[in-house]
């Protein structure tokens, strides 16, 4: 999952701060919703954030991002489209955004947010792969093994039935190979 080092670099995220907004999220709030386009990019400072889309009357969970992540429908936030994802908070969530004149200004005229935005890029798409590569060549098993090595600290806040449902596996299924690791 890709994470953007803005907090960690003190002069940048200085320099950055005054042009965007603090925003908290209860709970359960949804902040970007199906149908309509994404206007922020979200930087996570605290929280836990799924990303989901609904098929044939299924919610199904494609994204989780949490601390020091970036959210936004990317393809709706660039192109002006309605997004066919919905962004909830699976916990009290904390973060800063900006809107799209912003991050470009920033892109213009904050030293180093020019670099930092083709990381995250790099990331982004990096982690796109990877995710596609997993659901097409491993097992739910083997998806479930690598969760858990690669987000640890996450298999105790994210809901079984939304993980199950990122893993591309019933929540029956998921148990099952829960309980033989034990």
């Amino acid at each position: 999952m890709s994470k953007l080092p803005l907090f960690n670099n003190t002069e940048l995220f200085t320099e950055l701060k005054p042009h965007m907004r603090y925003d908290r999220f209860r709970k359960g709030q949804v902040i970007e919703q199906a149908g309509f386009i994404s206007r922020r990019l979200y930087i996570i400072e605290t929280g836990l954030i799924r990303v989901f889309y609904r098929a044939e009357g299924k919610e199904v969970c494609c994204h989780f991002a949490k601390e020091s992540e970036i959210l936004t429908g990317i393809d709706s936030f660039f192109t002006g489209r309605a997004s066919i994802y919905t962004s909830q908070c699976i916990e009290e969530t904390t973060c800063y955004s900006l809107t799209k004149d912003q991050l470009q200004w920033a892109f213009d005229h904050v030293d180093g947010m020019d670099r930092l935005g083709r990381e995250f890029i790099t990331s982004a798409y990096i982690d796109l792969v990877e995710r596609y590569n997993s659901l097409v060549t491993m097992t739910a098993q083997d998806r479930y093994v690598e969760f858990m090595k690669s987000e640890p600290e996450m298999l105790n806040r994210i809901p079984l039935g939304y993980l199950s449902s990122y893993l591309g596996m019933s929540q029956e299924t998921l148990s099952r190979i829960r309980a033989q690791r034990v």
